[in-house]
């Protein structure tokens, strides 16, 4: 048996050392090929990070912005499907109260009114329409519905209702109601002022969601429909001609709200595409950014093969010189 020599045990700790450093290489070269990214970029950048610090300060920058737009674009969405919702409720609502205008008014009135308080529910639902846990009509306060249940309105409006009513006393009672500063801003509106400003989108960009319950539109849309709904809560229940006159004066309003809802879906789809076309530019910096910081860090991948070749052919090498130098054999263990 061969005995272990001092000069043995240095060889062999050298070898061992060698060794190591030969698979840290393989390790390093094996990563970069598979990486694409150079591990050492300190030797790579010659020291200077500030390009690369940069580029990747605006992906950053564009990654947040992308995010940004597609948050607001989905708030939007939202809130436009739920104007459209309310478009087709009111359009429905003001063909069959045309309809019902012509029948005898022993039955029609019923109908009319029952009609119009289910489309004060529906319409209620929907300005409560709510994304991730945001009512999206509420305004900054999206943590609790827009707006109050429609008994709560029905409710509020009948005890402010002036003595000796009339049609049309009726009728301005409840516009005044749902005007600005009126009872529907302190009682019927749960949430807060819209966003006062415009969402920034970057590079002079910005879009709006100052969408509320409160816009005109919708309060015009709420105004007639809970005009026509009093009457299934008895109001003027002594005077049918004047229950008939308050729901031709509800369906007026509701015809006039349509035209006003149009110009709403407008304006929300307006900002929509604000938000596409930013969108649109964030997702080309960000892609613009990422092949940039690609080309400052990037990995030779035939380099990177090679060394990785070279520093395996090395090891291989130097394990048949260790088994050489070492006569490891089981003959010279026998001897």
């Amino acid at each position: 048996m061969i005995d272990a020599h001092f000069g043995d045990m240095a060889r062999h700790r050298a070898f061992q050392r060698h060794a190591s450093g030969l698979k840290q290489k393989i390790s390093v070269r094996g990563t970069e090929l598979a990486k694409g990214v150079v591990s050492d970029k300190t030797r790579h950048l010659g020291g200077d990070f500030s390009m690369l610090a940069g580029v990747t300060k605006a992906l950053e920058l564009a990654s947040a912005r992308q995010r940004i737009t597609r948050d607001a674009q989905l708030f939007l969405e939202v809130q436009q499907l739920a104007v459209g919702d309310i478009q087709t409720i009111v359009q429905k609502a003001v063909l069959d109260l045309r309809i019902l205008e012509t029948n005898d008014y022993s039955t029609s009135s019923a109908i009319a009114s029952n009609a119009m308080r289910s489309g004060l529910d529906q319409i209620v639902g929907r300005l409560n329409t709510t994304l991730a846990g945001r009512a999206v009509m509420a305004g900054v306060a999206s943590d609790a519905p827009a707006v109050a249940h429609p008994d709560a309105l029905l409710d509020a409006l009948i005890a402010d209702l002036p003595a000796g009513a009339s049609a049309h006393s009726v009728h301005d009672h409840v516009v005044q109601w749902f005007a600005p500063g009126g009872g529907f801003d302190s009682t019927g509106y749960s949430g807060d002022a819209a966003r006062s400003a415009r969402l920034d989108l970057g590079q002079g960009n910005s879009a709006s969601l100052d969408v509320t319950a409160q816009d005109p539109a919708l309060r015009g849309t709420l105004a007639a429909f809970a005009t026509g709904a009093l009457v299934s809560r008895g109001v003027l229940a002594l005077d049918p001609s004047a229950q008939r006159a308050l729901l031709t004066h509800a369906t007026d309003d509701l015809a006039r709200s349509d035209t006003a809802l149009i110009g709403l879906a407008a304006r929300i789809g307006t900002e929509e595409a604000h938000l596409a076309a930013a969108g649109s530019r964030a997702a080309a910096e960000y892609s613009a950014m990422r092949i940039a910081q690609t080309d400052l860090i990037e990995a030779d991948p035939y380099e990177a093969a090679t060394l990785l070749e070279q520093a395996i052919s090395q090891l291989d090498i130097l394990y048949s010189l260790t088994a050489r130098l070492s006569r490891l054999s089981l003959a010279e263990y026998l001897r």
